[in-house]
């Protein structure tokens, strides 16, 4: 499961995770740049990154079901779904 990574133009890319895999030292904590060549390097502020970990609670309801039996057998349902 990728934490974070370094993309080719330097940009520092959180890919999204799961509420279980939330951890402090990653997605809550204070990053800083590093630029440098033979001249030699300079260092940014403190960037402070903060996830947000968002929850939803999905409520389905079936409105209406298709189903039919022939070689195969599937089941159509129209689902309304709802969060809170």
């Amino acid at each position: 499961c990728l934490k974070r990574q370094t993309l080719g133009n330097g940009t520092l890319y959180f890919p999204p995770f799961r509420a279980e895999d939330y951890r402090a030292d990653v997605h809550s904590t204070v990053y800083r740049c590093k630029a440098s060549n033979l001249g030699g390097a300079i260092l940014s502020r403190d960037v402070k990154v903060r996830a947000v970990l968002l929850k939803f609670k999905y409520v389905i309801h079936v409105a209406d079901i298709m189903h039919w039996t022939a070689d195969w057998d599937p089941c159509l349902s129209k689902l309304n779904t709802e969060t809170d």
